[in-house]
């Protein structure tokens, strides 16, 4: 083949190729047919030309799928490697996986995400999980309101149900017994009947009285207006007024009180009426279950962040089947004492309500016929602020 022949031939490889070529610039598709052409090409001249042409339409074709396959919405599709034909695309790519993580994060519940993907449609999903982020906080505030709402419902009937039953009582056989009591000494100069009498009506008071402060005190512990006033106190000196408020059941039953060497010189910071309260309720309690000539037992030890007392005594117990209920407001729980003593079912609900005031937290161990341990655990640092 002479030399005209040869650069004919090879005008009309190129004109063969040509519409392959106008393919790629106006962006279409490159049949697998036309790869075929370009390698089927053997004019010498037109080796490099066929070898880079070759290059570029499986390059093209790369990139072209990646393209397709994105524009449907297939994200699993792998980006073409050393090809900048797809560079924005692979960005878009990337861009889209994060985005699609993003959503699937939101629709979990996460709604710190910002999505910083493109202009306005990143404003829209913005906005949208800023929504959605608000409502998510008013549902849980309604959530923890209605809890409230359920707590103090149960707190109003229970106290509706001690002033209407409890309370009554100990009135009924005070006025009762006082009607006895003076038409006994009307017609009779029986001085025992009498005293007889009187220590009813003094019981009855007691009873009356005690069921008052417990209600009175309880009230407080409901109300958010309680002022906590946090200061130094002897720890040895509030125990001291809680015993002896307490002196006359303590001496009746011969209980003896034994304080621990670590309750000397102890300080702590905290609000002291409430630890007065907390103190009087427990050592009446332990008194109350403790057997005749018994005896309780008064430590504490610290932590890095509480001072915990403990309050042991060696009576009756708790019941198993009632230790998970003597801290709910839902369940009236009072047993009569070792000396039939009777008590409120208040006084232990009220001291849990007290103590997460101060910011700390009360849990008993008991076991029927060798007593019960109450453990209150107080934040003993000047720094610790009530939240």
């Amino acid at each position: 083949m002479n030399r005209n022949e040869v650069i004919l031939n090879s005008l009309d490889t190129l004109s063969a190729l040509t519409p392959i070529i106008e393919k790629i610039t106006n962006g279409q598709e490159i049949s697998d047919d036309n790869v075929e052409l370009v390698k089927s090409v053997d004019n010498n001249l037109l080796i490099d030309f066929k070898n880079s042409l070759l290059n570029l339409i499986l390059s093209y074709k790369r990139s072209y799928s990646f393209i397709l396959s994105l524009s449907k919405g297939d994200l699993h599709v792998d980006p073409p490697k050393g090809n900048s034909y797809a560079n924005h695309y692979k960005q878009l790519h990337s861009d889209l996986l994060h985005l699609t993580w993003q959503i699937q994060r939101i629709s979990e519940g996460d709604y710190n995400q910002k999505v910083s993907f493109s202009g306005d449609f990143s404003r829209s999903i913005n906005r949208m999980v800023e929504s959605l982020k608000e409502r998510d906080n008013l549902a849980k505030l309604n959530e923890q309101y209605l809890s409230e709402l359920s707590e103090l419902n149960m707190a109003k009937n229970r106290l509706f149900s001690i002033i209407g039953h409890d309370l009554k009582n100990p009135f009924t056989g005070i006025l009762g017994f006082s009607d006895l009591l003076l038409d006994h000494l009307e017609v009779s100069n029986d001085d025992d009947m009498a005293y007889e009498y009187a220590q009813i009506i003094k019981k009855q008071a007691q009873s009356g009285y005690k069921l008052l402060v417990d209600l009175l005190d309880w009230a407080k512990s409901q109300s958010d207006k309680i002022i906590i006033d946090y200061q130094e106190i002897s720890l040895s000196d509030v125990i001291d007024q809680a015993l002896s408020v307490n002196f006359s059941v303590i001496d009746k039953k011969g209980v003896k009180v034994f304080l621990g060497d670590s309750i000397s010189g102890e300080k702590i910071y905290s609000d002291r009426q409430i630890l007065f309260t907390l103190l009087r309720n427990i050592i009446n309690n332990a008194v109350k279950y403790s057997f005749i000539n018994g005896e309780i037992e008064i430590n504490c030890s610290e932590n890095d962040k509480y001072l915990i007392l403990e309050i042991k005594d060696y009576g009756v117990g708790i019941p198993e089947d009632r230790q998970n209920k003597i801290f709910d407001t839902s369940y009236k729980y009072s047993s009569p004492g070792t000396c039939d003593e009777e008590g409120t079912g208040l006084g232990l609900i009220m001291c849990k309500d007290l103590v997460k005031k101060i910011g700390g937290t009360i849990h008993f161990k008991s076991k029927i016929g060798s007593g019960t341990s109450f453990f209150i655990s107080i934040p003993n640092k000047e720094d610790y602020t009530k939240k």
